[in-house]
């Protein structure tokens, strides 16, 4: 099954506008100008191509994708990769499409253990009953972050795992 989501047309529409990602991982322009790329908070790298009305974000490490793999980076199955774990290293050798599982492994093993250990607490909590409640009744992620302390990508976790088990009941 595919993806379909802005980013993903975004970085079809900049191959097509003529966009290139080199070997090295530098990206050219449609005019040939080499761009400055910026990285984001998350540690990748980035660059804005114009879609529709506004200006879009990219992930190079995505862009590399694309045009290696072509249409297969947009299956739900597949992730993109970098290999060595360094996600500015966004080199041809360095990138590739796999499973979760096999992403995960590419990280470093000490952002393994501490991502595990934020699970493990996540997990852990006792005070779920009392936010399934308020979500329930209406609140936001982030009203919940503010009144409980838990994550934001905790909560998007938990209530889109939740959702798909309501959604297997039926």
């Amino acid at each position: 099954m595919k993806r379909e989501s802005k980013s993903f047309n975004a970085i079809k529409h900049a191959t097509e506008r003529g966009y290139v990602a080199q070997k090295d991982g530098t990206v050219i322009s449609p005019s040939g100008v080499r761009l400055k790329l910026q990285a984001t908070a998350n540690g990748y790298h980035r660059f804005n191509v114009k879609y529709g009305n506004e200006s879009y974000p990219i992930r190079v490490s995505n862009l590399v994708a694309y045009q290696k793999f072509g249409e297969k980076v947009f299956l739900e199955s597949e992730q993109v990769r970098h290999l060595n774990g360094n996600r500015l290293d966004d080199s041809w050798e360095n990138i590739d499409v796999g499973s979760v599982s096999q992403n995960s492994m590419d990280r470093p093993k000490q952002e393994r253990i501490k991502s595990a250990k934020h699970a493990s607490t996540f997990i852990e909590r006792k005070d779920w009953e009392f936010i399934d409640k308020d979500r329930a009744a209406g609140y936001s992620y982030k009203e919940l972050r503010n009144k409980y302390g838990v994550s934001l990508s905790g909560l998007s976790y938990r209530y889109s795992k939740n959702a798909k088990k309501k959604r297997m009941e039926t």
